[in-house]
C-alpha cells in the first residue's frame, strides 16, 4: 500500500498546517501574507537553517517546529546560518528537534527525521525521509491532520516563500488506517508500508470508537459502533429493493446473519449459513452439518479461473459496486441519513 500523493499548490483549503523542506537548508523567509488561523509551521532540513518568519498575519502563527539533522559544518548556501535558529515569532511557541523518531514507516525513508528534497514516497530517498513521514511528523507535534501545503526542495532556500504561494506536494500516509480506542488500551492497525500488510500494535478487539480517514489525512467520520444502529435501504434500476439491518443493541446469542429473499412468489430464507428454507407452492429445507458462508468455494473458483485463462466469478463490475455502496452507506450515516446515488458508470 502506497501513501496518497499529488502535486498541487494546496491540498487542504481548509488546512492551516504548512511544511518546508529540504536538504541544503539555508535562509527562509516565510512570509505569512495570508489570514488563517491557528497557522502552525513546520521546517525540515539537513543543513543548518534560519527560518525567519514575517508578514502581516504574524500573529496567526501559533507553533513552529524545526527537525532534521543536528547542526552542521556543511556549507552549501551563501550566506550560511552558523547553527539552526528560528526567528520572528515567541520563543515560547518554537521548538528545534534534532533527529526525532519517525513516527511513520516507509521502507524508502530513513527512521529519524533528518531531511526531505522531494514528492516521491514510493522510491529511495538517499538516507532522507520521504514527504509522508515529514507530514506524519508534524501531524502528530501540531495534533492536526489538516495539510495546507508542503514545499520541497534540495537546494538551498532563495527569496521569500509566501504562505499564498501555496507549495508542491500533498504526500500524506495513505488513509491512515483505524483507531480503535479502548477502555484500557489502544489499537493501532496501519498499512504496513511497501508489502500491502497491516500492523498491529495491540490486540485487544474491542472497539469503542471507530475513526476513518479520508485520502488527505483527514478525519471524515467518527462512529461509535457499540451505539450504532442503522437500517440502510437500496433501491436498483430494475425496481427491486434491498433492507440491510444493522444492530448493536442486541444479544450475541442470536445467530448474525438472517437473510430473507422475496421473488417471483417465492421467499427463501438464509439463517446464520446454515439452512435454507423456501418458501413456495411447497416448502423445502436445506441445511449443513456446519456454517459455510461460502469463502472457501469462492477462493477456488477465482483461483481456478485465473489457471484457466478465464473471467474471474464475479464481474469485477459487480466487486467495485458493492464496496462504492459500503462506503456510501458511510457517508450518508455521515450526513444524517442523507440519500445517495451510485453511479454505475464510474
Amino acid at each position: 500500500m502506497k501513501s496518497f500523493s499529488q502535486s498541487g499548490s494546496f491540498c487542504d483549503s481548509t488546512g492551516n498546517v504548512v511544511i518546508y523542506s529540504n536538504y541544503d537548508g539555508g535562509i527562509l523567509n516565510i512570509n505569512v501574507d495570508t489570514n488563517i488561523a491557528n497557522l502552525q509551521i513546520g521546517v525540515v532540513g539537513y543543513e543548518n537553517d534560519s527560518i525567519i518568519i514575517s508578514g502581516t498575519y504574524l500573529s496567526n502563527v501559533t507553533q513552529v517546529i524545526f527537525a532534521g539533522y543536528y547542526n552542521s559544518l556543511n556549507v552549501h548556501c551563501n550566506p550560511w546560518p552558523s547553527q539552526k535558529s528560528i526567528k520572528g515569532v515567541p520563543a515560547a511557541i518554537t521548538q528545534i528537534n534534532f533527529m526525532p523518531l519517525a513516527t511513520y514507516n516507509n521502507p524508502y525513508g530513513y527512521m529519524y527525521i533528518v531531511c526531505n528534497y522531494s514528492c516521491s514516497d514510493s522510491t529511495s530517498q538517499g538516507g532522507c525521509n520521504t514527504p509522508d513521514q515529514i507530514a506524519d511528523y508534524f501531524f502528530n507535534e501540531f495534533n492536526s491532520t489538516k495539510l495546507l501545503f508542503h514545499y520541497t526542495q534540495y537546494g538551498c532556500w532563495n527569496g521569500t516563500y509566501n504562505i499564498s504561494d501555496g507549495g508542491n506536494c500533498c504526500s500524506v500516509p495513505f488513509p491512515s488506517g483505524i483507531n480503535e480506542h479502548m477502555s484500557s488500551d489502544e489499537i493501532i492497525i496501519s498499512p504496513d508500508q511497501g508489502n500491502g500488510k497491516f500492523e498491529v500494535k495491540s490486540l485487544k478487539f474491542k472497539i469503542e470508537q471507530l475513526e476513518i480517514f479520508d485520502v488527505t489525512g483527514k478525519k471524515a467520520i467518527i462512529l461509535n459502533p457499540q451505539s450504532l444502529n442503522v437500517d440502510i435501504n437500496l433501491s436498483f434500476e430494475n425496481g427491486s429493493v434491498a433492507n440491510i439491518s444493522y444492530f448493536s443493541n442486541g444479544n450475541k446469542n442470536l445467530p448474525k446473519e438472517y437473510l430473507e429473499v422475496f421473488h417471483s412468489g417465492n421467499v427463501t430464507v438464509i439463517e446464520d449459513f446454515i439452512t435454507m428454507t423456501d418458501y413456495g407452492k411447497t416448502t423445502s429445507e436445506h441445511k449443513l452439518k456446519a456454517q459455510d458462508k461460502g469463502h472457501a468455494h469462492e477462493v477456488k473458483q477465482f483461483l481456478d479461473a485465473i489457471k484457466a485463462g478465464n473471467t474471474t466469478p464475479i464481474p469485477f463490475n459487480e466487486i467495485y459496486l458493492s464496496s462504492l455502496a459500503t462506503f456510501k452507506t458511510i457517508e450518508s450515516i455521515s450526513r444524517n441519513g442523507e440519500r445517495l446515488a451510485i453511479d454505475n458508470r464510474q
